[in-house]
């Protein structure tokens, strides 16, 4: 799962699993790693996917002092 900013820099990237849990980048949960952290995508990806891992997820992204929320679906 990904976010991504094409124009402006992403300053601070925070996930949010089905369950209301929240992490940043640097403090994933066990089995969840980082794919890609770079200026413009922020890139997660679940190792081995479980029931209680079904369900909406959010990526919320920091843009230069902007704060924008995109949700997924898992299924």
């Amino acid at each position: 799962m990904k976010c991504t900013s094409e124009t402006k820099n992403i300053e601070k990237c925070t996930w949010t699993d089905p369950s209301g849990s929240s992490f940043e980048i640097g403090s994933l949960p066990d089995g969840i790693k980082v794919v890609t952290n770079d200026q413009h995508i922020c890139h997660i990806q679940i190792e081995s996917l479980n029931q209680n891992q079904l369900g909406k997820w959010s990526c919320k992204v920091e843009l230069e002092g902007e704060v924008f929320t995109l949700h997924l679906q898992l299924v």
